[in-house]
Formats: C-alpha cells, structure tokens, sequence
C-alpha cells in the first residue's frame, strides 16, 4: 500500500484498534470500505501498538529501579498516534495502567487563538511539544 493511503487510512475514524474493534466492521454503510484493507490496517496498527507497549513497560520498569521512584497510576498519549481511534485504550489494555489521550489545553485560561476551539480540541495532542516549549519559554 503507498504510503499516502496508509495515513489516510490510518487517520479514517473508522479505523479502531483493539478488541473490540474486530467486533465492529466499521462499515457503515459506505460502499468504499474494503473489510481486507481494514483489517489489514488494523493488524498493522495493533502490531505497532504491542511494540510500543513493550517499550513503554521497559521504561516503566527503569523508572521502578530507581532510588524513590513512585507508582505510575496513570500513561497519557500524546502526538498524532493520539489521533487514532482506541489507541489509548488499547495501550492502557496491553500495559494494565489507566491510560489516556493527553489533553494539555485544560490547564490554560483560554483560546485567544484564530483556531475555533473544536479544530483545537482534535489538534490537542499533536501540539503537546509545542505548548510545552512555549510554556517554557514564557
């Protein structure tokens, strides 16, 4: 598949991943939707997600051996993987912690952007970084 159509599909909010999805044919009535492609999306994505479990209970686990450390309660995604529907989900499934979209907006006062706060809400977690740098440099 080029690599255009995998993000566009990977971004398609009928693509889910995780149990439950496979349950659920995404369907919909669209006569543009290809169970095998779906599937196949789905598999790559829940692949990826297992990978990246992995790596998230190693550094949780460096995180344990250190002097002091404290209980992780609580994972939050954030970046455009963030965007893809279940993932956080599924990821809080695989690592048996709460896991969640990060949502760093809901600490400020406002949006005295031009950017309407709905486009905002969906943009959240791809500007984690950026509100992060700018915060710092404020």
């Amino acid at each position: 598949m080029p690599e255009e159509e995998a993000e566009r599909q990977l971004m398609n909010p009928k693509v889910r991943i995780g149990p439950e999805a496979m349950d659920d044919d995404g369907a919909g009535g669209d006569d543009d939707f290809d169970p095998a492609l779906m599937y196949d999306v789905r598999r790559g994505l829940e692949d990826a997600v297992q990978a990246l479990a992995e790596d998230v209970q190693r550094s949780i686990e460096y995180h344990y051996s250190q002097p002091g450390s404290r209980e992780v309660a609580q994972v939050f995604v954030s970046g455009e993987g963030a965007l893809v529907n279940g993932l956080d989900a599924y990821l809080g499934e695989l690592l048996g912690i709460p896991t969640r979209r990060g949502a760093p907006f809901q600490k400020l006062a406002g949006n005295k952007s031009n950017v309407p706060d709905e486009q905002l809400r969906v943009m959240e977690p791809v500007l984690a970084v950026s509100l992060g740098l700018a915060l710092e440099e404020a």
